[in-house]
């Protein structure tokens, strides 16, 4: 049978944990249908919105919706968890949701895809990449109305110096696509080599493979994606954080407050006797 003061605990809890669970909700909500509407009909998403499809994640809504979750986790987790050595675990697990939360927040806002091309000219040599283009919404328009590219210059551009396709024996399933490349110039210059599973640091761009044209032993353009990824640091300090709290908090925990109560009761007992 519940008591009068078991109850109003629950009620208070459950008022508590609601409103952060409303939130969530709704982050989940807009997250599945931003991805949905991205793949069925990215260009009614961008026309209500205003973002490019491939930028959803960062709208002002998730970030809104995303902060006031954070607001409320700091709230919730100030005024019920104890400031103690026994609720360490959930001190560091709430802790990592917040620096996740925060990570991921950059991520979406910051991140940039794009892509830059190197062509080989008549005299056999690939062209300097110079520059990415990244598609933005306040980008002048193409003519079929949709938003044009941007050209963020590259600081060390680069240039392929050689060009590798590799299969699996004769039987001509492709192995890699791989590109030695100079960046810089003069004494300066550094060797790397951009291949599948090797892309390149350039700037704040991650060089990765794209697309070889026509694709083989002799390609003419040579299309690489680039994207920038700002706030990954961020957010394996938070996962790495959530993986060393929550089992703190679920078998540390318990442990700890068990033994505190033992030596409460240890205590209490010998006051009693001395009484």
């Amino acid at each position: 049978m519940n008591t009068p003061n078991s109850t109003n605990r629950a009620l208070r809890l459950a008022g508590s944990v609601l409103p952060g669970m409303i939130l969530l909700a709704a982050i989940i909500f807009l997250l599945c249908f931003f991805s949905i509407t991205k793949q069925v009909c990215p260009q009614w998403l961008e026309s209500v919105t205003g973002r490019p499809a491939d930028r959803i994640y960062s709208h002002w809504s998730l970030l809104v919706l995303t902060g006031a979750l954070l607001v409320d986790l700091i709230i919730v987790t100030a005024l019920r968890v104890p400031l103690s050595f026994a609720y360490l675990g959930t001190w560091v697990s709430h802790l990592g949701v917040l620096v996740l939360a925060v990570g991921i927040s950059a991520y979406a806002a910051r991140s940039i895809d794009g892509q830059c091309v190197a062509v080989l000219d008549d005299d056999g040599a690939w062209t300097t990449v110079e520059e990415v283009f990244v598609r933005y919404m306040r980008a002048p328009q193409t003519e079929q109305g949709s938003p044009g590219l941007v050209a963020v210059p590259l600081h060390q551009p680069f240039t392929i110096t050689g060009v590798k396709y590799e299969t699996f024996g004769s039987s001509g399933v492709t192995k890699d696509y791989i590109c030695n490349v100079s960046i810089g110039s003069g004494a300066s210059a550094s060797r790397e080599t951009i291949s599948l599973n090797h892309p390149l640091q350039v700037d704040s761009f991650q060089i990765s493979q794209g697309a070889w044209l026509p694709s083989g032993e002799n390609p003419r353009y040579i299309v690489f994606n680039a994207a920038s990824r700002p706030g990954l640091n961020v957010i394996w300090t938070g996962l790495a954080m959530i993986c060393i709290g929550l089992p703190m908090a679920f078998y540390l925990k318990p442990v700890l407050l068990k033994r505190q109560s033992a030596k409460q009761s240890i205590a209490d007992c010998g006051f009693r006797i001395a009484d």
